[in-house]
């Protein structure tokens, strides 16, 4: 995010920085885990299954059952690895459909979990790493005009003085500012309750006004 604003060349070798750590630290992730698959997807295994027990699982062959909820069912094919919901033949990860359907039948949805979640996939993806660069300073020199941030233009039409609201505001409701809760003086007798359109009392000077100390206060310690 910080290398949002920057120059196009710093941008660029902070990009690289990035990455070059990325691929460092993710080659070594994979050293604490004990299982075959990817802890990111076993948690998310979890999360999608927890209301699996609803499920009423009927078998209609060794392989082929449906799994009901109310008035919802689904066809789940464990030999094909289909499911008609779609989700598991999507993401790769076994569905709340297929988890009670291995349920039912006393297996673990770890094995029909993806090959590309798995560990060994894990590794292959970070095996390569980005080798390290000199600085600028050691950078052959060119003949070639550096090159220079654009120049800031004004663009046309009137700046927008408004804050741009989400859409989930409602404009209607901040429209007008009101002076509802607030306190009313009266220019005229400077008394509280109403205004000068409306005040019967004579005409009074206005208050002195309270002169303020300049700077902040001054702590003394005890």
């Amino acid at each position: 995010m910080e290398a949002r604003t920057k120059p196009i060349l710093t941008l660029l070798e902070e990009l690289r920085i990035y990455l070059m750590e990325r691929f460092c630290r993710m080659s070594t992730k994979h050293i604490t885990w004990n299982q075959d698959v990817c802890p990111a997807i076993i948690r998310k295994l979890k999360e999608q299954c927890v209301n699996m027990r609803l499920r009423s699982v009927i078998a209609s062959e060794a392989q082929l059952f449906e799994v009901k909820l109310g008035f919802e069912a689904y066809q789940v094919d464990l030999e094909q690895g289909l499911c008609t919901c779609r989700l598991w033949e999507i993401s790769g990860i076994p569905c709340i459909h297929v988890c009670a359907a291995l349920h039912y039948t006393h297996q673990h949805p770890e094995p029909f979990i993806c090959n590309w979640f798995s560990k060994d996939m894990f590794v292959q993806t970070y095996r390569g790493n980005i080798k390290p660069l000199n600085g600028s300073s050691m950078w052959p020199k060119t003949n070639y005009t550096k090159p220079l941030p654009p120049i800031a233009k004004r663009m046309p039409g009137r700046p927008k003085v408004k804050r741009r609201r989400h859409v989930t505001e409602d404009d209607g409701v901040y429209k007008r500012v009101t002076a509802r809760g607030g306190t009313k003086i009266c220019t005229n007798c400077w008394e509280q309750g109403h205004n000068k359109r409306s005040c019967k009392n004579p005409q009074k000077p206005p208050p002195p006004k309270v002169k303020k100390k300049m700077g902040r206060p001054f702590k003394t310690s005890e």
